[in-house]
């Protein structure tokens, strides 16, 4: 499975470094600032991110990543030249309570090999 997937990728895979992962976590903020969102805590790891984020209403997972993705991906076109940084989906999940959004802060504070981190304070 592994195998297929990297034959069928349309691209070289992307590995950020630490000037690259610092602008898509400043991105991060920019946007959850923009959006009337709360950045409670981001990790940019070489290959992927993980980001927990406290949103007004109900909106779809998927929608804040896209938008998360849009935007720094925008940022590192301006910064670092133009490619396709991101596949075209991740892993979203919604987090149903005080318990929950805890161990993902957690989860983020603790990612080995982190290039980027930001651990705010978590909404209320």
């Amino acid at each position: 499975m592994r195998q297929s997937a990297f034959e069928s990728r349309k691209a070289d895979a992307v590995r950020l470094n630490r000037p690259q992962a610092a602008a898509v976590l400043a991105q991060f903020y920019e946007t959850s600032s923009y959006r009337e969102w709360t950045l409670a805590a981001g990790a940019v790891m070489a290959y992927h991110f993980h980001a927990v984020v406290g949103v007004p209403g109900d909106p779809e997972p998927e929608t804040l990543l896209r938008d998360l993705k849009s935007y720094a991906g925008r940022r590192l076109n301006r910064e670092f030249g133009r490619r396709k940084w991101w596949t075209a989906s991740g892993s979203t999940r919604k987090l149903p309570d005080e318990a929950a959004i805890a161990a993902a802060i957690r989860y983020v504070r603790e990612q080995p090999a982190c290039l980027a981190l930001y651990v705010g304070e978590p909404w209320a």
